[in-house]
């Protein structure tokens, strides 16, 4: 097997992950996955210009008072 370059993410936008980086990882869901190897394949809409938007943000945790106001941020 020939050896390929590997993938650099500092040439993709950090919002989005391109279709050569998400293909592979619906491949591996499949065989990982009980539910997804056994169910029918709908082929999905994966085209060049698709792209899987990647949150950013560092989801936080802290306690509220019982009956408190969650805060927004």
């Amino acid at each position: 097997m020939a050896a390929t370059d590997p993938i650099k993410l500092s040439a993709v936008d950090p919002i989005f992950l391109p279709e050569t980086l998400v293909g592979p990882i619906f491949e591996k869901s499949v065989v990982g996955s009980a539910v997804m190897s056994l169910a029918r394949r709908v082929p999905l809409s994966m085209t060049a210009n698709t792209a899987v938007p990647v949150p950013l943000d560092v989801p936080t945790a802290d306690w509220v008072a019982e009956g408190g106001r969650k805060p927004l941020s």
